[in-house]
Parts: C-alpha cells; structure tokens; sequence
C-alpha cells in the first residue's frame, strides 16, 4: 500500500506496457539527442518501502484484514490474499478464502477504513442509477446465460457508474456477498 496524504491510502496503482518509444519531457542525451522514457524511468531513484512512524505501534489493519493478507511477518502487502485483488479477478473463489468474508462488490478496503491516518479522506458518493431487479438477475446469470441484449445494457450501465469491465466478475462478488449475509 501507498500513502499520501491528500489520498491517504485511498489510491490505486496501475502501469502501463508498450513498445512505443517515449520522449522525457525537457528533451534527452542520446546520440540524437533524445533519451527514451525508459531509459529516463531508469535513472529515477528507487526507494526501499518505508513504515510510517504512525504504524510502528499499530496493528489495526492486521487485526481487521479478513484474508490475513496483512502479515506481522513483513512490511508488504500479501498480495495474493487480498481480498480487494481477489475482487476484481474473474473465476472460482479459492477454497481458502472464509465465505463470511465477502463484504463489498468491489474491493474491500476494511484496512484503509481503520487507519487512523485515513480518518476523514474517504469520500463515498451515492450514485443516483440503481439496479433493477432484472439487471441484477443478469448479473448473476454471467453472460453466458444472459440474453445478449440485457447483458449489452448491463456493460453499458455498469460503464455509467464508473465500472467499466466489472460485469466480468461483479456477478461471483455479488453471489458471494448475497451468501455471506445468508451465514
């Protein structure tokens, strides 16, 4: 996890592949003149992962993570049990994962919500489209078994409310969760 603190630990990391030559801004120093983004990436210094001095003496994210993808054992996250990443992953639920879990369709974020340096920069917006009951029968049908034109209508949807791609695995999150509050 990162921190700042406009965002707190509210953020998502993502990167970018391609073979497109890249041009740092402010120009170069290669033969031509020119250094590619990579090489420019290259020269960055790299940082070894600090713990903030707020977390030394306190162990609330570990206590509340579900998966145990917070470990005493180490600084870093347990990526591959964390129920955010397993989230937003199509296909089966490891056997592993305790089906009381299940406490979001998308994400989870119950570490973030009991730091103490987090308090006061989550900001939830109430979305004005809701879900008929039809739409949601879609999704937990999977496409598979949805009639084309409902399932269009539900990636379109799902797209509007800042989702798009989440139809691939909200129908499992949403049997999942509908499970969960069954237990």
């Amino acid at each position: 996890m990162t921190y700042s603190s406009e965002f707190g630990s509210y953020q998502q990391l993502a990167a970018f592949v391609t073979d497109v030559r890249l041009e740092p801004a402010g120009g170069g120093s290669g033969e031509d003149g020119s250094r590619s983004f990579a090489q420019s990436a290259l020269s960055l210094p790299i940082h070894e992962p600090v713990l903030m001095e707020d977390c030394k003496d306190c162990d609330k994210c570990l206590r509340v993570c579900l998966t145990g993808a917070i470990g005493s054992d180490r600084f870093l996250l347990h990526s591959a049990k964390c129920l955010t990443a397993l989230n937003e992953f199509p296909g089966e639920w490891p056997e592993w994962v305790d089906p009381k879990s299940h406490n979001a369709l998308v994400g989870c974020m119950k570490c973030q919500a009991v730091c103490p340096r987090n308090k006061g920069l989550l900001q939830v917006q109430k979305l004005d489209e809701e879900f008929t009951v039809e739409e949601t029968e879609t999704l937990l049908a999977g496409e598979s078994s949805a009639e084309p034109s409902k399932w269009q209508a539900l990636e379109k949807k799902l797209e509007e409310v800042g989702l798009p791609g989440y139809e691939e695995f909200a129908g499992k999150n949403l049997r999942a969760l509908i499970d969960a509050w069954k237990l």
